[in-house]
């Protein structure tokens, strides 16, 4: 039984990410119980991925840049792996 439908949990995640001016650095999931006993944790982590992953072209992820300046900052003897 599924007592939370994906589509009706990705509705609400939308709304927020709607009402909200900044994408959120990461998105937890919770609830009563274990929730990674939800039987569609996969199918809903996907749906929140692409719903919070920046679709404009030349745009890296925040971990990446983060590590590029960590690199510039540090010098010519540091590289990112």
């Amino acid at each position: 039984m599924e007592y939370h439908p994906v589509p009706e949990i990705i509705g609400e995640v939308e709304s927020l990410l709607q009402e909200s001016a900044d994408q959120p650095d990461h998105v937890t999931v919770s609830g009563c119980g274990e929730p990674t006993l939800y039987s569609r944790l996969g199918d809903l982590i996907s749906a929140i991925k692409d719903l919070t992953q920046k679709k404009e072209p030349g745009l890296k992820p925040a971990g990446k840049r983060q590590m590029e300046s960590l690199a510039a900052m540090l010098g010519p003897r540091c590289e990112i792996i």
